[in-house]
């Protein structure tokens, strides 16, 4: 078994599924704040006057000016009771503040972590894609359905059911905040609707002195699955070996996933170097050099994880797409619009102060033991 810290070096996000709804947002002036429902509604006096104006609350147009009666009958500081706040951002044809989608991060009675199986995806993917990608790419040039049954045969014949990795403990919530995050379009200088994430921040964008990182578990069942190959069970030939003899080794374990990380990051960096915008490319490529330093210290990997995180890592693909598989996922969505030669030609950033933008969804895992 091993145990790893994680610690983000870029903002994460894992979708719960929900959003914040307009409901839960209060416009005053030039600033847009989400408020803390739960704070408010423990609030005996808040209750009651909420209450007596739900008619109100619940008609849109009347919404604000009766929160705002309530905060101020009760001499109630916004401040005390919001969970992040923006400047509004106004639509230019209607004149009026827009409609968002603010998506959350994922949470257990209240409290966020990092759910064991979006690690195991990552790691998961990541695998495939050192020793699998091949194969992949052949059976996506013939067919795209149940590509993984091809190679892996169905769940329960595949190695990764005996890897098993537990959720992380809780996030420090001070390190917890709604950001906006933009999709860049590399060969033009051309904006995005911003829409907003709950997110957790590296330390190093927050003036917060305390810790910031999560642990979990991870273990390969090395026993089981020695029992289930050697009565045939599941399916253990080929490259399939090669993904459980690392599984199996720790040290292995790690450089493998520190060859994985440093062949994604020159991708990237590949990507971002034909960028329009250079200040924004300027900052991407120093991120970059500084999560390739941290991916090689000693017991240390990076990987990616989490929602926005980009086409390359939720995929088995590790080079540009050709022709015959980019004309299979076209048959998989119609609706996609790109340029095969530069695909995928976005890069999402989340804007995580005035003048900082950095890419979504970066870990680095310390093996500790």
């Amino acid at each position: 078994m091993m145990r790893l810290k994680i610690e983000p070096m870029s903002p994460i996000f894992i979708g719960s599924g929900e959003k914040v709804t307009k409901f839960e947002m209060l416009i005053r002036g030039d600033r847009t704040y989400i408020l803390d429902f739960d704070k408010l509604m423990n609030d005996d006096k808040f209750v009651e006057e909420f209450v007596n104006r739900v008619d109100r609350i619940l008609n849109p147009s009347e919404k604000d000016k009766a929160l705002e009666d309530i905060f101020r009958k009760l001499n109630i500081n916004i401040d005390t009771v919001k969970k992040h706040d923006f400047k509004t951002i106004i639509d230019k044809k209607t004149g009026k503040p827009r409609t968002l989608q603010i998506h959350t991060f994922i949470s257990s009675a209240g409290r966020k972590y990092i759910p064991g199986s979006s690690l195991k995806g990552a790691i998961r993917t990541a695998l495939i894609k050192q020793y699998l990608s091949d194969e992949f790419a052949k059976h996506l040039e013939s067919r795209y359905r149940n590509v993984e049954n091809e190679i892996f045969g169905d769940a329960k014949k595949s190695v990764f059911k005996f890897l098993q990795i537990s959720d992380s403990t809780y996030i420090n919530s001070k390190f917890i905040a709604f950001k906006m995050y933009r999709i860049l379009n590399i060969l033009k200088q051309k904006g995005s609707i911003p829409q907003f994430l709950e997110i957790w921040l590296p330390k190093k964008v927050t003036n917060i002195p305390e810790e910031n990182y999560v642990e979990c578990t991870l273990e390969f069942k090395t026993s089981w699955y020695r029992k289930n190959q050697s009565a045939g069970t599941i399916r253990a030939e080929g490259k399939i070996t090669h993904i459980s003899s690392t599984l199996e080794d720790k040290q292995k374990f790690i450089a493998i996933m520190k060859e994985i990380a440093k062949n994604s990051i020159e991708r990237e960096k590949t990507r971002i170097s034909q960028m329009i915008d250079k200040n924004a490319q300027q900052q991407l490529m120093r991120f970059y050099d500084e999560l390739s330093k941290e991916n090689q210290k000693d017991n240390v990997f990076v990987l990616r994880v989490g929602g926005h995180s980009g086409f390359y890592s939720k995929t088995a693909f590790t080079k540009p797409l050709t022709q015959a598989q980019i004309e299979t996922l076209r048959k998989i969505n119609r609706h996609w619009k790109f340029n095969p030669a530069m695909f995928p030609v976005t890069v999402r950033v989340v804007d995580v102060n005035a003048s900082t933008i950095m890419p979504l969804g970066w870990l680095k895992v310390t093996v500790t033991n």
